[in-house]
């Protein structure tokens, strides 16, 4: 350190105490923020013989493990896969349901695909007969794995509260549960029951998927005009876990799901998934030993949170508005219009700069010096995120093999964390 002998020690080693207060400030309230929002763990496991009101993931595994049967991939169009729907048709059946097969060629331009595809229908009359509810999920599963969490867990979470409801008053509205074929190939099924007659009596779609084998469930993705969803899930919900921010990355990713074909029919819907411990998606490790019971429990109980929500509600006149939310503690959601999104980003803007003019006039930030931290910042996530990708398509370029993280996924993943270090 060199120290000029002309001016007091005193000034040399002033430090700008406001300005450390503040930063200090900040950084409490960021840890507090993390800390409860981590407390947003799934839900609690819910024992067997617990009130029968409340799903309960212990009591529902042995209908699970009904469903995955020998524990065998299940794709469309297979043995195995008229196999698996047979499970999921026995299950409805012993509950006492009227079960139609809804058999059709179905094909998706956008994947360029087509198959012979077998929806499972099943229906609960409500009291009314307007707009039904529409529950959602997928039984057919890749090739790499069994497809437990992915989507059979939704499924079996779907059929339990098809039985609870059941032993209920009677719902004002029908509740649909179509359980489809073909997802995994390119949202065959839901393509399919496009053309089914019911398809003019949904009145909203929950829909329920995974990518990974635990974590919370979140509520993901909703349709235009979503402030009203937003409210009475949130109302309903033991646990609602979501934010509008989880749908603007979604919309960034080459993902869909059977939701995705209904939206771009115009219609209404939420969607639901966990996604922790993705590098058993899509792999032989989706499978009843690696599944997450708080996320078979968290799952189950947002399906039948759509029914409490929505079971009863005038889905013929449901109100518009469009909202930005966020959870920000066990059970509680923070919703504005979504107006109020361009002030706050512009609030939060305005707050920044007023930050870094603090610590510019205080000294302890040079102008050159924030600058190259901002294009350095930008530069590196382009880099980290331009040798991850690149990694992926050289390993795809040199195997042939368009996924090749699906079955075996740790050379991939390791390569593609390498590079992104790297960057």
């Amino acid at each position: 350190m060199y120290l000029n002998p002309n001016e007091p020690l005193r000034r040399q080693y002033a430090r700008p105490a406001p300005t450390l207060a503040l930063i200090l400030g900040v950084l409490v309230l960021a840890a507090g923020f993390y800390v409860a929002r981590n407390l947003m763990v799934p839900s609690p496991v819910v024992p067997a013989n617990a009130d029968a009101q409340l799903f309960s993931a212990e009591r529902t595994l042995p209908l699970l493990q009904r469903l995955v049967g020998d524990g065998l991939p299940h794709r469309v169009d297979t043995d195995a896969g008229d196999a698996a729907r047979q499970r999921v048709v026995t299950e409805f059946e012993a509950l006492g349901y009227e079960v139609e097969l809804q058999t059709a060629w179905a094909c998706r331009e956008a994947y360029a695909v087509c198959a012979n595809v077998t929806n499972v229908l099943a229906r609960l009359p409500g009291s009314v007969g307007g707009p039904a509810l529409m529950l959602s999920a997928h039984y057919d599963s890749v090739g790499a794995g069994p497809g437990v969490s992915d989507d059979m867990v939704a499924v079996a979470s779907i059929i339990e509260v098809a039985r609870m409801l059941q032993g209920e008053p009677q719902l004002r509205n029908d509740v649909l549960f179509v359980i489809t074929d073909g997802e995994e190939v390119g949202l065959l099924g839901a393509e399919a029951f496009l053309e089914h007659p019911w398809i003019n009596e949904v009145g909203l779609i929950a829909n329920y998927e995974a990518r990974g084998t635990g974590g919370q469930s979140l509520m993901f993705q909703t349709s235009p005009g979503n402030a009203w969803l937003v409210e009475r899930y949130s109302e309903v919900a033991p646990r609602p876990a979501t934010s509008s921010l989880l749908y603007e990355v979604y919309r960034l990713l080459p993902n869909d799901t059977d939701l995705s074909v209904y939206l771009d029919a115009d219609m209404a819907g939420i969607n639901f998934a966990y996604v922790e411990n993705v590098q058993r998606y899509h792999t032989p490790n989706d499978d009843l030993a690696h599944l997450s019971l708080a996320s078979f429990q968290h799952q189950g109980e947002n399906v039948l949170a759509a029914v409490r929500a929505f079971g009863n509600a005038d889905l013929a006149a449901m109100p518009a508005g469009d909202a930005i939310y966020q959870d920000v503690y066990p059970g509680v959601v923070l919703q504005a219009p979504a107006g109020w999104a361009v002030w706050l980003s512009g609030g939060a803007l305005v707050l920044w700069l007023l930050i870094v003019l603090a610590l510019i006039g205080a000294g302890a930030v040079p102008v050159g010096g924030l600058a190259l931290a901002l294009v350095c910042t930008l530069l590196g996530l382009v880099a980290a995120a331009g040798m991850g990708y690149g990694a992926t398509e050289l390993i795809r370029l040199l195997t042939g093999n368009p996924e090749p993280w699906f079955a075996f996924p740790v050379p991939t993943r390791v390569a593609v964390w390498a590079a992104g270090l790297l960057g």
